[in-house]
């Protein structure tokens, strides 16, 4: 009987325990890693989720920045941290390039990150120079099957997501064309307005002010399905190449090993949020659309995006080491 009693009061005890160890999540403050520099989309967007996270746990959520290496840095910082909650990461569709561009990451992606919740998807726009006389898409892939190699694309970086759109684009479109990577989308927009380069794929939002100013021309969205911010531009597919949809999404992680329930709490707030007339207004200012998910359809999605790059990659014979 003692034996009996005892074996009940832990059980007890530790049921207790872990009911107020629940309850006392989060008790300090939490840190959102950002892999990319302050002022782009992904800052933008984890910024927005930082508030609604104070807002509804009344701690405080710091947005840290570290930039570098294409995020794997800021990655990679992420990955190391304590498996406690207290460290997120919001990342854009790099994320899952990365992974397939580079054998020597300093984290594994899927062993190393759990899902919370993807954030946003956001297309981009397929623009040139209006000195180049292409006014559609279907004129730009012809001159590039009749010239094979001469077309020039510019990205903001080798495994961005704007370049992994190019490279789905021509290689679905059957025409070759010369990557020309920068280091920022700003220097991608005065390249192609200075006839650097022919064609890319940027954020729209940060195309708007060149499109309404005449420097840009629109040709077509990179993305599945069309946005309210331009109604009448048609997506690459509508335009005349098939499968050449590429969705661009941020998401949240946490260290894998954090316990379930933090996660699932975390996930409850986002998703609360996310569903918000408010944050809709938010991130449609950034031309993005709120995506909720589960973490276990967060963690697929990852899987999937990986699965989506190696065929890319393959497809346009884009080197990797």
């Amino acid at each position: 009987m003692p034996n009996y009693f005892t074996r009940a009061f832990v059980a007890a005890a530790a049921i207790l325990l872990s009911f107020s160890a629940r309850a006392d999540y989060p008790d300090r403050s939490i840190k959102i890693i950002v892999p990319i520099g302050a002022g782009s989309t992904t800052d933008y967007v984890a910024r927005v989720i930082a508030e609604t996270l104070r807002a509804a746990f009344k701690q405080p959520v710091v947005v840290e920045n570290h930039a570098g290496a294409g995020g794997t840095l800021g990655t990679a910082v992420a990955a190391r941290a304590p498996a406690d909650g207290y460290t997120l990461l919001v990342a854009s569709s790099a994320h899952t390039v990365n992974p397939v561009l580079y054998s020597q990451l300093p984290y594994n992606t899927l062993n190393d990150f759990s899902g919370i919740s993807v954030l946003v998807t956001l297309p981009n726009i397929l623009v040139v120079s209006p000195a180049r006389n292409f006014r559609t898409t279907q004129e730009l892939v012809n001159f590039g099957r009749k010239q094979p190699g001469v077309l020039t694309f510019g990205s903001g970086g080798v495994g961005s997501g704007a370049h992994m759109n190019a490279e789905l684009f021509r290689a679905m479109a059957t025409f070759d064309a010369v990557h020309v990577p920068f280091k920022s989308t700003p220097e991608v927009i005065t390249s192609l307005i200075g006839g650097g380069v022919d064609f890319a794929f940027i954020p729209i939002t940060t195309a708007l002010p060149f499109l309404r100013n005449g420097k840009l021309v629109p040709l077509a969205l990179g993305s599945a399905g069309r946005t309210p911010l331009l109604p009448d531009l048609p997506t690459t597919e509508e335009a005349g190449v098939p499968g050449s949809a590429h969705n661009e999404w941020i998401g949240l992680y946490t260290r894998s090993g954090v316990p379930a329930y933090i996660i699932r709490r975390l996930n409850l707030e986002i998703v609360k949020g996310l569903k918000t007339p408010a944050l809709a207004e938010q991130f449609a200012t950034v031309g993005a659309s709120p995506s909720p998910t589960s973490p276990e359809e967060t963690d697929a999605y990852v899987k999937a995006g990986i699965l989506a790059i190696s065929a890319t990659v393959k497809l346009a014979r884009i080197p990797t080491n």
